[in-house]
């Protein structure tokens, strides 16, 4: 195969590969009202619930050291089942901004927190991707150097074979040669 068109198959498979790679748009479609600050010792269920109480659903989520508050939030899916907001027993955890023991000040992510994760992630696969395009880019770079010294090479050797002919055959008169050229008559 020829080695620029294979370069360009992978150039271009890096490309489409890279289109197709997943650019979180629109996962950030809540607006949960999250704050910093707040208590870290206070969470919300990951999953929804339905048929249970708050007490255990808070249990079987987050552990048994948690207990309801009694806050709880429609299922962001839709249905009767619930999100229910937890606290953790003992403690006050970290509150005031400070980042206590329980985990860090930030308890839910605001769609304005969310877009700006997604921004960095989406700007880390872009750098990822310039970072290959690079390489490749090297490595086109490379071949093209080395396809053109080939064909130096193969030029330089067609040339010594045919003098090399013309040194062996007799009835070859040597037309690429220099002597013959200088003094046709030598051959």
């Amino acid at each position: 195969m020829n080695t620029k068109l294979f370069l360009g198959i992978i150039i271009i498979f890096a490309l489409i590969s890279g289109l197709l790679l997943p650019i979180i748009e629109g996962a950030c479609n809540y607006n949960d009202g999250g704050s910093i600050g707040a208590p870290s010792n206070e969470k919300w269920t990951e999953k929804c619930y339905g048929f249970i109480g708050a007490a255990a659903a808070c249990k079987k989520d987050l552990g048994k050291d948690w207990d309801a508050t009694g806050k709880e939030k429609p299922c962001p899916t839709g249905g009767f089942d619930a999100i229910y907001q937890c606290k953790k027993k003992g403690g006050s955890g970290g509150s005031g901004g400070s980042l206590g023991v329980a985990g860090s000040p930030v308890t839910s992510r605001t769609t304005a927190a969310c877009e700006k994760g997604t921004i960095y992630d989406n700007e880390e696969r872009v750098k990822l991707a310039e970072t290959k395009l690079n390489e490749l880019k090297l490595i086109h770079k490379r071949t093209e150097e080395k396809v053109y010294n080939n064909l130096k090479q193969i030029k330089q050797n067609l040339n010594n074979r045919s003098k090399m002919n013309s040194l062996v055959d007799d009835s070859d008169d040597g037309g690429t040669n220099d002597a013959c050229k200088k003094y046709p008559e030598a051959c």
